[in-house]
């Protein structure tokens, strides 16, 4: 048997162990079932020493300010050139946009499947972030997918997810992280862990309910702050109520990375949207004319 095949046995094995037990173990315990899974992926991978790199980069940052950016449309109503010099952490597709801002990310992120998978042009992106990484962007992806990620973006920094938030309370980017509903919360996590503070988010907007064009089955029109190919809907493996419980997970995990954040100053300095887990502030006055 491979190793591949062995981590993928003892993974199985292990949530099929977990289902067997849960009617008679209490859930307390049984939530902290992803120790378990963590240690059997971590031992057979070797990927504990990949996280061990991550610890060099933790509170580096203490003192210094950076802005967390999602793809949300709010950010047309934000001067974006403001950011240059500043430290943003930056997500999926951000790369191919940067350039008409005149920025460079400090840190970028991937966790969804698809930009790991060699049928998906997701691999493009991969390879964007690549070469931002080459130019001393830090990069984050998960450890599940480093031997695609070793071939398009060498050298880059993973993260490994396990475990529900509300079990999981590790925010230690060289350990396991519980499992995150959207990538702009790993990316509030990582820069949480390297210390920085301030953290202002932009273009968070979590306004995804009303984007739901029709049911049976489900559609959703897709915006971003860039535009679109297409009408940009597209078909969803959910059912509303499945779709309504997602987005309840993702406003839930902002809102316990804010009781999470000990001394760390976080705040929503975007226009618009519907995040409520932060304090506003106004993004302009983020930048007095004196400092431009």
């Amino acid at each position: 048997m491979s190793g591949h095949r062995k981590i993928s046995w003892a993974i199985d094995s292990a949530a099929g162990l977990a289902r067997w037990l849960a009617p008679v173990v209490p859930p307390l315990l049984l939530g902290k079932g992803y120790l378990l899974r963590s240690a059997v992926h971590l031992g057979l991978q070797g990927g504990a020493r990949e996280l061990h790199r991550n610890r060099a980069l933790r509170a580096t940052h203490g003192g210094q300010r950076c802005f967390v950016v999602g793809n949300g449309t709010s950010l047309l109503k934000l001067d974006l050139t403001l950011l240059r010099g500043e430290s943003i952490f930056t997500v999926n597709t951000f790369l191919d946009h940067q350039d008409q801002y005149g920025l460079r990310s400090f840190c970028h992120l991937l966790i969804d499947p698809l930009y790991f998978d060699p049928a998906h042009d997701g691999l493009r992106t991969l390879r964007r972030a690549g070469e931002a990484r080459r130019d001393g962007t830090l990069l984050f992806a998960p450890l599940e997918f480093q031997r695609v990620v070793e071939e398009n973006a060498p050298g880059s920094n993973y993260l490994f997810f396990s475990g529900k938030l509300e079990w999981n309370r590790n925010l230690d980017i060289s350990r396991t992280l519980p499992r995150l509903q959207t990538v702009t919360l790993a990316a509030l996590a990582v820069a949480m862990d390297l210390g920085f503070s301030p953290i202002y988010l932009i273009g968070c907007d979590m306004d995804f309910l009303g984007d739901v064009v029709a049911t049976g089955p489900l559609r959703v029109r897709v915006r971003h702050f860039y535009e679109d190919e297409g009408d940009g809907i597209v078909s969803s493996p959910f059912d509303y109520e499945g779709f309504c419980r997602a987005v309840v997970r993702m406003l839930a995990g902002y809102r316990i990375l804010r009781d999470r954040r000990g001394g760390t100053r976080i705040y929503n300095a975007g226009a618009g949207g519907l995040l409520d887990a932060f304090e506003r502030v106004d993004y302009a006055t983020l930048f007095p004319k004196g400092e431009l």
